[in-house]
């Protein structure tokens, strides 16, 4: 099947899949060094990288910067190309097409009963072919129309979405406004919070809070150094996840009680199988268990049963679920892991290695 152009800036390179399109392949977990210090009260903070301690050692986790623009949108043109054979497999198998199928091919041979049955096998066929070409084709163009929202939407506007660990530097540009262009981070600067690339300052001289989307929003890569530092994963992680208005650049769209979302989890198609996305999951979830989150969410759709698989295997469990065509056909599925769970089941699990080696080793 021949792949439809999507208006990225390169959709040449790798395919990936990601929780927008869809991940698959096994993972291990691993643990995280933190090459940084987290500092306090407006003092200068280092650049901020990942390790993991089960993956290669020419592959880092590190914060978005903004010359990743260009890369990252192009990963993800491509992961979302790559739905298209999922999402035709999952509607292929569904009872109400298989139904609609039966019952066209009965209807055309029922007045010519006394026919070979090679016609009417060749009747069944035809209508099988009809129904798979207008299938494939209203899915390409559905995932293309998803692609290009996604990236007007979502990852056009990282800084103003994700917030924090943006390499910027501030310039003072009137007394009420700073524009950002070296790294800021909230708990560096006090109660200062990215809104719209702006830091606003009130009569009183104080930095005003306007949207709580620094504290728990990230959105990291992982690169490959002997690539070249190529990006080859990337996650996003967001309170505020970005407006389901085209006109709207601002974060109007913040959940209720401030749960983080994983709104993109993508692995090169070539990386898979490595325990990447479960390294950048496991990232993100004590980045937010350290801040004092309860809870992560994921949405997914139904025809994701690779990510699903990840995602479970997590720990994350369904929570809900809605249709978003007739009868059922394509189901969104919303999962959620309760983080201070996972860290006391994963303490207790390496408390019991650790006796266990104990034990080995003292017979």
């Amino acid at each position: 099947m021949g792949k439809e152009t999507i208006n990225s800036s390169d959709n040449s390179g790798d395919s990936i899949y990601s929780v927008n399109s869809i991940y698959s392949g096994n993972s291990t977990n691993s643990g995280d060094i933190i090459n940084a210090t987290n500092s306090r009260n407006g003092s200068k903070q280092s650049k901020m990288s990942y390790m993991s301690t089960l993956l290669p050692d020419n592959i880092r986790i590190r914060e978005f910067e903004r010359k990743d623009y260009e890369e990252v949108h192009r990963l993800f043109a491509n992961s979302m190309l790559d739905n298209v054979e999922h999402g035709l497999r999952s509607l292929l198998q569904h009872r109400y097409l298989i139904t609609l199928w039966i019952s066209i091919t009965y209807l055309t041979i029922k007045n010519y009963e006394a026919a070979p049955i090679t016609l009417h096998l060749t009747i069944f066929l035809a209508w099988g072919f009809f129904l798979y070409a207008n299938l494939q084709r209203a899915v390409s163009g559905y995932i293309i129309h998803e692609t290009r929202c996604s990236i007007r939407k979502g990852l056009m506007n990282i800084e103003e979405n994700y917030g924090g660990g943006i390499s910027t530097t501030i310039k003072r540009t009137s007394k009420k406004f700073f524009l950002f262009e070296r790294k800021i981070n909230s708990e560096a600067v006090g109660n200062v919070e990215l809104y719209n690339n702006k830091l606003l300052y009130n009569e009183q001289g104080q930095f005003t809070k306007q949207c709580n989307n620094e504290k728990l929003s990230r959105f990291w890569v992982a690169i490959d150094k002997d690539a070249g530092n190529r990006i080859i994963a990337f996650l996003g992680l967001t309170t505020c996840p970005p407006s389901s208005s085209s006109t709207s650049n601002t974060c109007c769209n913040c959940i209720i009680d401030k749960t983080p979302v994983v709104t993109y989890l993508c692995v090169s198609y070539e990386y898979r199988r490595r325990g990447i996305a479960t390294a950048m999951l496991e990232h993100a979830v004590k980045f937010v268990n350290r801040r004092g989150g309860k809870r992560i969410e994921v949405e997914l759709w139904t025809w994701w049963n690779p990510a699903f698989d990840l995602f479970c295997s997590f720990g994350f469990g369904e929570v809900g679920r809605e249709s978003h065509v007739l009868c059922g056909t394509v189901e969104r599925v919303r999962l959620r892991l309760d983080v201070e769970m996972w860290a006391w089941r994963r303490k207790t699990k390496q408390q019991q290695l650790y006796q266990e080696n104990a034990e080995f080793w003292c017979k």
